[in-house]
């Protein structure tokens, strides 16, 4: 029983090494991280699918409910890509195990240019740094295999808005 909730702590923790993750992103992330932990103690392949399932139609209605509005959402910046000169930007930001990308690093007209205020954000942080956002997810989560989605669940987002945490 303890190392369960050990575990589910280390899994929660927003940017800070003991700060749970506050408001909807927490809320998110500790769900996402039930049903990981479920799909890992299946059986079977039919038991996986079923919490696979059960994961789709939580992150339909979730988002759904919100509008698909990432308002005020915190997470780790993880990665910051760009292309040649600096004229697109990929952004990759971590809610606890879940990733959102913002920009689409192989089609260059879909990244986020340098005219958006975003780029001009982003520019101001590195990576590891605890970050503020707002932006709308597409709520449909987006890895290859099942194994991938339930793990390390990864959802594409436009973004707003990306600050550093406040100290």
């Amino acid at each position: 029983m303890r190392t369960l909730i050990v575990i589910a702590l280390v899994a929660a923790v927003g940017c800070g090494k003991s700060k749970p993750i506050p408001g909807e992103a927490g809320i998110f992330a500790s769900k996402i991280d039930e049903f990981a932990s479920r799909y890992d103690d299946g059986k079977n392949e039919i038991q996986k699918s079923q919490v696979f399932n059960e994961a789709r139609e939580f992150e339909k209605t979730f988002f759904s409910s919100r509008n698909n509005r990432l308002a005020y959402w915190q997470g780790k910046l993880g990665s910051i890509r760009t292309t040649e000169g600096g004229k697109g930007l990929a952004v990759m930001i971590y809610v606890g195990r879940v990733r959102f990308w913002s920009g689409d690093s192989i089609i260059e007209r879909r990244m986020i240019q340098p005219s958006d205020p975003v780029y001009q954000q982003v520019a101001k942080l590195q990576e590891g740094d605890c970050v503020n956002f707002v932006g709308e997810v597409v709520p449909k989560e987006k890895s290859a295999t099942e194994s991938g989605a339930m793990r390390n669940p990864e959802y594409d987002a436009i973004l707003t808005s990306v600050d550093k945490c406040p100290n």
